[in-house]
């Protein structure tokens, strides 16, 4: 069962891990034909504090289960799908 922090001022703040963030991205490719902007990302996993967002999705990138091309928009690619 997973676990939910406290009710903020827009709701409840869902934990995500970092398996639900590799599901998210291939999802997402599978059902548009591209990668999802980091905004896409956020919206499919219910966040919308994008420093929060940005830190996980660096944090995936530094462990090498996602790579994208710096300067380039929707070049987010699953390199293992499994964490």
């Amino acid at each position: 069962m997973r676990k939910e922090r406290p009710m903020g001022k827009r709701g409840p703040h869902p934990k995500h891990s970092d398996q639900d963030y590799v599901d998210a991205i291939i999802s997402y490719r599978k059902r548009h034909g591209y990668s999802p902007t980091f905004r896409d990302l956020a919206t499919e996993l219910g966040i919308t504090s994008s420093g929060y967002h940005s830190a996980r999705i660096r944090k995936l990138h530094e462990a090498g289960i996602v790579r994208s091309d710096p300067g380039h928009a929707r070049s987010i690619v699953v390199v293992q799908d499994r964490v």
